[in-house]
């Protein structure tokens, strides 16, 4: 018999195998972020939410892919969720700061990046967020400034990421020859499979199909 709590009649082993599977889902769905599969890691964060609704960093992690998915309401809401239950990692407020942003409320977001800059901590994720803003709003120069200060201060960690966004900003320019340095440099690292995607897309928005296929045969 396996040991349970017999005054509920849920037994210890049943919840241990649950949050065991959630945290399951919850590697996977970091996992497929990480190769920029947006709609499987979706997937498996919602089942790691299920699994785990009182975790914190799983509704801040689906928070995170939907708002890449571009469902920025949802994305808003589980980034909240999962702020108020403990995942309070600069990197989430900055993501909710941001969804805030897209959905209208832009004073409040930009308090919170206030709040990211005030601590020292996280200046680098607050000038990051601050580029965010400004390469949303179409000011690529202002944002390209912030994002490098943020590289600058950030720690080594963030800062594949944070050149992702440089590649973007460069891409909106149509500065392909000084996105392609840095896409070189992100070879190898965490987020590899999303700057192919970003250089993807940059080639099917310019019409060019051959050029994007090549950038998918060679990741």
């Amino acid at each position: 018999i396996r040991n349970c709590d017999w005054s509920s009649d849920v037994c210890s082993s049943d919840l241990a195998d649950e949050r065991f599977r959630g945290y399951g889902r919850l590697l996977v769905g970091r996992r497929e972020m990480m190769e920029g599969r947006w709609d499987a890691a979706a997937e498996a964060l919602s089942e790691a939410v299920s699994r785990l609704p009182k975790d914190g960093a799983a509704h801040a992690m689906l928070g995170l892919c939907q708002l890449r998915r571009g469902f920025v309401s949802e994305g808003r809401h589980c980034l909240e969720k999962g702020i108020a239950l403990g995942a309070r990692e600069p990197q989430y407020m900055a993501w909710l700061a941001v969804a805030l942003a897209e959905g209208g409320y832009r004073e409040q977001s930009l308090r919170m990046a206030r709040q990211l800059l005030a601590d020292p901590e996280s200046q680098g994720i607050g000038r990051a967020l601050i580029g965010q803003l400004r390469l949303r709003a179409g000011d690529y120069d202002a944002a390209a400034a912030d994002f490098t200060e943020a590289v600058a201060s950030a720690d080594a960690s963030l800062r594949p990421s944070l050149r992702l966004s440089q590649v973007e900003i460069l891409l909106a320019q149509d500065k392909y020859p000084e996105a392609e340095a840095v896409l070189r440099e992100l070879a190898g690292t965490p987020v590899a499979a999303q700057a192919a995607a970003v250089e993807h897309r940059y080639w099917m928005r310019k019409k060019q199909p051959a050029r994007a296929d090549e950038v998918l045969v060679r990741g």
